[in-house]
Formats: C-alpha cells, sequence, structure tokens
C-alpha cells in the first residue's frame, strides 16, 4: 500500500536545487557514453532480494508537483503471524517531464533500524535515458529510458482474472474506482493472487495482494 502526501514548503523551496542536479545531469550526459539498457545487478550466489512494486510517475510535462510517497508491506505468515514494513521517499517532476524519484530500503514498523536511502533515479522522457544513481557507492549509471511505460499508466486498464498459468493458482482484479488523496485525483485496483499448495514448496496456499 503507497500513499502520497504533498510536501510542504520546504520541500518546494528544495525543488529548484532539485531540477538543477536534473539539469547537471543532463548536461553531463553530452559527455557520457551511450546509454545502456538496464540490467538488473547481480546478487551473487544464494543471494536473496526483495522489491515492492511502487507507483508508475508518467513523464507528462508542464504539470510539476513534488511529494513524500509513504508505502507500507505487510508479509502473513502460515501461522496467522505478520511483519510489516515501511518507508518513505521523495518523488518530483518537473515542467519537462523528468521524473526524480529516491529509492529508501524498507525497515520494520515501529522498530529500532531508520531507513536510508540506495538509489536516487532521475529519468528523462526527450532524451530517453534514465540515471540510476547509488548513494551508497556514489555511481551513475545512464541507462535507456522508454517514457512509453509510464504513459501507458495514465490510461492503464486493470487485468484479467483468472487461472495462472500452468494451474499455479488464480488472480483476481477489483476495482476500487476513483478517489481524491490529499488533493490528487487517484486511480485504484486490487490484485490478489493465490498460490496454491506446493507449487512454491509452500505446505498451504500463499495469497499477495497489492493495491
Amino acid at each position: 500500500m503507497s500513499r502520497i502526501v504533498p510536501e510542504d514548503g520546504s520541500m518546494r523551496a528544495g525543488l529548484p536545487a532539485l531540477l538543477c542536479f536534473v539539469s547537471l545531469l543532463t548536461l553531463a550526459q553530452m559527455q557520457a557514453p551511450p546509454p545502456r539498457r538496464m540490467v538488473a545487478p547481480s546478487e551473487g550466489d544464494g543471494g536473496v532480494r526483495d522489491t515492492v512494486e511502487g507507483i508508475v510517475i508518467p513523464p507528462i510535462p508542464n504539470v510539476p508537483f513534488t511529494a513524500m510517497l509513504s508505502t507500507e508491506v505487510t508479509r502473513y505468515g502460515a501461522d496467522g503471524s505478520s511483519m510489516t514494513g515501511v518507508n518513505q521517499r521523495r518523488i518530483a517532476r518537473d515542467r519537462k517531464g523528468r521524473v526524480y524519484q529516491e529509492r529508501w530500503y524498507i525497515v520494520p514498523k515501529g522498530g529500532k533500524i531508520k531507513s536510508t536511502m540506495n538509489w536516487i533515479q532521475i529519468a528523462d522522457p526527450k532524451a530517453f535515458t534514465l540515471y540510476n544513481c547509488s548513494t551508497e557507492v556514489h555511481v551513475c549509471d545512464l541507462l535507456v529510458y522508454d517514457p512509453s511505460h509510464g504513459l501507458s499508466a495514465v490510461n492503464a486498464e486493470k487485468g484479467v482474472s483468472g487461472r495462472l498459468p500452468d494451474g499455479q493458482g488464480t488472480v483476481t482484479w477489483e476495482d476500487l474506482g476513483k478517489r481524491e488523496i490529499t488533493g490528487i485525483e487517484t486511480v485504484g485496483t486490487r490484485k490478489t493472487t493465490v498460490i496454491i499448495s506446493g507449487t512454491m514448496g509452500n505446505d498451504q496456499p500463499l495469497t499477495y495482494m497489492s493495491e
């Protein structure tokens, strides 16, 4: 579950600096090597990596905004127990349709572990570039960006409910309708996937739900 909260004046005050950073990267790309296709970093043998499917920010020009995106992820165990993780990250779009996103680690809700930023991403729909910058190793990769994926989200339709391939389970899509959240009109859908027992070594059905 993700929630967008428009930023206060302090964030808006920082937008010129943010856009200046975007402009510097745009200038830098003239001297950068040709962009390459995105390749997921290797985790090595035995590596496990959690990813959360977040929102899509369409690169629409002349509709700038800044916001704080709050995400909460809850996992349920077979015994009925649950574990909830949270994070917050800044997102923004300028008048040229360029999109700025931060990536922060998900940490236990109410725990003592503090989330830290691990990536900054800047997408330019006109230059077809995506800068993927690691704040941990201080390295930026210049990747190919296809704005059609973001633009298609504007008129995206919900998926089709039915059985998964090879009879592994079922997927159900629900239309949650339109709702205004802190002044922003949103369109909601709920996707529920049920994996039958034995498919992934699970002794009970697994249910995944995203909204």
